[in-house]
C-alpha cells in the first residue's frame, strides 16, 4: 500500500510537472496573463448550449484556465457565435482572454470577425462586453461587406441592434455597380 502511495505521489509530481510545462511555452507564445492558473490544455474545443441550441462554440490550440479567477487565457483562437435568426459569426485571433462569470473577453492579434451576409471586422485587439452585448476597439480596423468598405480608428458594434459606430479617421466607400461612389 505504501509503495502505491508513494508512487502515486510521484507520479503526480511529475504529472504536474508536464502538467504545467505547456504554460510557460503560451506565456511565450503571447497568451494573456492570469493570476495562479491551475489548469493547461492543449487542443481546446468548449461549446456553450442553452436550452437545446448551440450558443458558442470556440476551439484553441492551448488554453490556461484559473479555476479560482475563473479566466482563461488562449492561443490561436478559432470559433463560432450562433444567432437566431441573423445566422453565425465568425471570429479568430492570435490569443484572447474569457472571463467565464460574464462573458466579456478580450482579442489580439489579428483579430477578425466575419458574418454570414458577408460583413467582415479586422483590428489588432477588440473586447467584447458580456453585459452590454458590445465589442468595441480603440486601434486601427477595417471593415468590408457586399456594397460597403472602409477603415478608421475606434469602432462599437452593438450585437443586439447591429448598429455600427466608427470613432473617428472614417474613410467609407460605396460600391454600386462595380465601380466606387
Amino acid at each position: 500500500m505504501v509503495f502505491i502511495l508513494v508512487s502515486f505521489i510521484a507520479g503526480a509530481s511529475i504529472y504536474m510537472v508536464k502538467y504545467f510545462a505547456p504554460s510557460v511555452e503560451l506565456l511565450k507564445a503571447g497568451a494573456p496573463v492570469l493570476e495562479g492558473p491551475d489548469i493547461s490544455i492543449e487542443g481546446m474545443h468548449y461549446t456553450k448550449i442553452k436550452g437545446s441550441h448551440r450558443e458558442v462554440e470556440a476551439f484553441a490550440d492551448s488554453a490556461l484556465v484559473s479555476r479560482k479567477g475563473r479566466t482563461a487565457a488562449l492561443i490561436n483562437v478559432k470559433g463560432s457565435i450562433f444567432r437566431e435568426p441573423e445566422g453565425r459569426l465568425y471570429f479568430s485571433s492570435a490569443s484572447g482572454k474569457v472571463n467565464m462569470d460574464n462573458g466579456s473577453s478580450t482579442a489580439g492579434g489579428g483579430v477578425t470577425v466575419v458574418t454570414d451576409d458577408g460583413y467582415s471586422i479586422e483590428t489588432d485587439e477588440m473586447n467584447y462586453d458580456g453585459g452590454t452585448k458590445v465589442a468595441r476597439t480603440d486601434g486601427n480596423f477595417k471593415f468590408t461587406g457586399p456594397a460597403v468598405s472602409g477603415m478608421g480608428r475606434g469602432v462599437t458594434v452593438d450585437t443586439q441592434t447591429q448598429a455600427l459606430s466608427i470613432l473617428s479617421g472614417v474613410d467609407v466607400r460605396l460600391m454600386g455597380r462595380g465601380e466606387d461612389k
